[in-house]
């Protein structure tokens, strides 16, 4: 399985997969791991799932679709986030089968670390 992390190192609000990355390539070898920038090439496999912060979210979760997701304004191109990206992909067909695993931007990086494991380990029973 691979799990492409996405997130601003920039932005505490938006770091969390990021600062989390090592410690989750540390407790589950068998889960290919890589940060990934929405604004470069990239190709979803059949198998992948996305790691991003969700604001909004109460708790870490499971998303098959962009249909649960609110439209962010946009008003530079500054503001091209992952989820113009997967829009702009679903708009002209090239988007895959999709999995997000969200994390709320306030959890701990212990408990968003076991989170994420908990929920791979959904996906693949």
């Amino acid at each position: 399985m691979n799990v492409f992390a996405f997130g601003n190192p920039d932005l505490a609000l938006d770091s969390l997969p990021l600062r989390i990355l090592e410690r989750l390539r540390r407790d589950l070898p068998s889960v290919s791991f890589s940060h990934k920038d929405p604004n470069e090439s990239w190709e979803l496999g059949p198998d992948a799932v996305i790691l991003d912060t969700v604001v909004g979210l109460a708790e870490p979760r499971i998303f098959h679709g962009l249909e649960d997701f609110e439209h962010a304004p946009r008003m530079t191109v500054h503001d091209f986030d992952l989820y113009a990206e997967l829009r702009l992909r679903q708009k002209i067909g090239h988007l895959p089968k999709l999995t997000i695993i969200g994390l709320p931007p306030q959890i701990t990086e212990h408990d968003a670390v076991a989170a994420v494991g908990r929920l791979l380990k959904t996906l693949t029973d």
